[in-house]
């Protein structure tokens, strides 16, 4: 339960951008308009990030 506690904002944070990314503020530039050529690395990037995150703190916690 103190998991849960611990990462919820972070989870609040994750949602509220979600639900920002679908409903841009009015005015805001959206992907549409500001289409950078990057592509999805960003995304990629962060969704690795993430596992590793993930993954070291899992490892940690069994005191590898």
């Amino acid at each position: 339960m103190l998991e849960i506690m611990r990462t919820a904002p972070l989870m609040f944070a994750l949602g509220l951008s979600a639900v920002y990314a679908q409903n841009p503020a009015p005015g805001a530039p959206t992907t549409a308009q500001d289409d950078s050529g990057i592509g999805p690395w960003p995304w990629v990037i962060m969704v690795v990030l993430l596992m590793a995150a993930l993954i070291w703190n899992y490892q940690r916690r069994r005191g590898r």
